[in-house]
Order: C-alpha cells, then sequence, then structure tokens
C-alpha cells in the first residue's frame, strides 16, 4: 500500500512521486519492497553496456558471471539484523 511505502521511507532511494507513479502504473497497481543484503567486491567491476541492460528496468540478467570468491557484507551481521528488523517493524506497524 501507498502507506507501507511511506512507512519505509529512508530505507530506500525513490522520491515519494516516483513511488506513487510506481503504485498508478501497471495492471496490478502494487509494488513490492525487498530487503536485500549488499556485498563489496574486492575491486571495481566494469561491464560493457548491452542495449538488453537499457531501458527501465528492475532486474536484468547479466551477460557474463561475476566472480564473488571473497566478497565482504558491506554491514555487520549485527548492522544488518537490526536494519532487517526496522524494515520488518514499519512494515508491521502499518494500518492495513
Amino acid at each position: 500500500t501507498p502507506a507501507a511505502a511511506a512507512a519505509l521511507r529512508g530505507q530506500h532511494i525513490w522520491r515519494d512521486e516516483v513511488i506513487a507513479e510506481r503504485f498508478d502504473w501497471g495492471k496490478s497497481k502494487q509494488i513490492h519492497a525487498l530487503a536485500l543484503r549488499v556485498y563489496r567486491l574486492p575491486q571495481p567491476l566494469n561491464l560493457p553496456m548491452s542495449p538488453a541492460y537499457g531501458g527501465c528496468k528492475s532486474w536484468i540478467t547479466l551477460e557474463q558471471d561475476i566472480p564473488t570468491p571473497t566478497t565482504d557484507p558491506v554491514l555487520t551481521d549485527a548492522e544488518f539484523a537490526e536494519k532487517l528488523k526496522a524494515f520488518h517493524s514499519e512494515l508491521e506497524a502499518e494500518p492495513k
């Protein structure tokens, strides 16, 4: 719901106007929120731009695998657990 999205303000990068537009787009008139854990690559990786990557997309399939043998989480386990708890708490507190 738009109220649930508003409850997550500060935990995502979208502006309120963009969220409102997303709720008005498509057949289902809904959006989904996912909690993701981010890992740091040991060094930057440059990928060539592909036409398949362009446009308005939420997800893409990379044309090549990215080796990830030595990645480290950006947040510690405790920091991530706290962020995840806040994410769930805000959604549970949002009136249905």
